[in-house]
């Protein structure tokens, strides 16, 4: 967690500059629909404090941050803390349930690929696995709108709602990260059954289910545990375009309408959560790492 600090940081810093950077003044773009005169729009921009140099406004957002103050929007006037929180649970619950279909997709095809290594199961699995890792998020979401949505129509095509409205997204958030589960599992599952301790196993005639479930899969599980905590990160990135496609509210949406205004305090604000989410995600899966492999337990006592 030390190294969350300079991280957070450097992100921030990154975020600013870029928004910085981005032509467009976000003055005008407020009073654009009020045709404010020139000097109208100078006066907002002073009160925004946007006339101040750029190490001022840096120095004065970093500040802000620093009491754990994210600011207010310039559009709104509404703190920025409360805005994320409002729209925080709908990319949460939207994240969860794509790590949902990532697991239960990755690890169930990775098992079988694994157990039924160089069959016709095998090669559809590494085919499923690299549609899955190669498809473009926005891709695989219109895909599955036009299919499941206008052509079947099994579930509605965009909205917010009951499950209905979240299987489509989060299938296709999940299915995006599922391949490269699905990867890792097969290849630490194929390794560890060629151990001798495995082979030991069967020449004792144990049976291929129970050395499948209590010798392999809590050895063979560790490093797919590991990409597991690291596709969450590319899950919450992802709900920034699922959450568009799907016509969603939530974190995703707000990022997006916030850039093209140059709202930076709700850009950065929203930035920052989800650099922390990912920090604690990380934390956790080197916990549960921990839990799972008993070499982790006795190294670092």
């Amino acid at each position: 967690m030390i190294g969350l600090v300079p991280t957070v940081w450097a992100v921030a810093s990154l975020t600013f500059l870029a928004l910085y950077l981005i032509p467009g003044d976000p003055a005008q773009v407020l009073l654009s629909e009020s045709n404010a005169t020139a000097a109208e729009i100078a006066e907002r921009r002073a009160e925004l404090g946007l006339d101040d140099s750029l190490p001022v406004q840096y120095g004065r957002y970093l500040w802000r941050l620093l009491q754990g103050d994210l600011g207010e929007s310039l559009f709104t006037g509404r703190p920025v803390t409360a805005t994320i929180a409002e729209q925080f649970p709908a990319t949460l619950t939207l994240a969860i349930a794509g790590m949902i279909v990532t697991v239960v997709t990755g690890l169930g095809l990775g098992i079988v690929a694994a157990v039924r290594r160089g069959s016709w199961l095998d090669a559809a699995v590494s085919g499923v696995s690299a549609v899955g890792i190669s498809t473009p998020v926005f891709w695989s979401g219109l895909l599955a709108i036009w299919l499941f949505a206008l052509v079947l129509d099994w579930f509605p095509a965009t909205g917010q709602g009951g499950l209905q409205y979240l299987v489509l997204p989060a299938a296709v958030l999940g299915f995006s990260s599922a391949g490269a589960v699905a990867r890792v599992t097969r290849a630490s599952l194929v390794e560890v059954m060629g151990k001798p301790f495995i082979l030991v196993a069967r020449s004792r005639g144990i049976g291929p289910r129970s050395i499948l479930f209590r010798h392999v899969l809590q050895i063979a599980l560790l490093p797919a545990v590991t990409v597991i905590g690291l596709q969450f990160g590319f899950l919450l990135g992802g709900a920034v375009v699922t959450e568009t496609v799907f016509a969603r509210q939530g974190l995703g949406r707000l990022v997006v309408k916030s850039v093209l205004r140059k709202d930076l305090p709700v850009v950065a604000g929203t930035v920052l959560v989800g650099v922390i989410c990912y920090a604690l995600v990380n934390l956790l899966t080197d916990l549960l790492y921990r839990a799972l492999d008993p070499r982790v337990r006795s190294h670092l006592r």
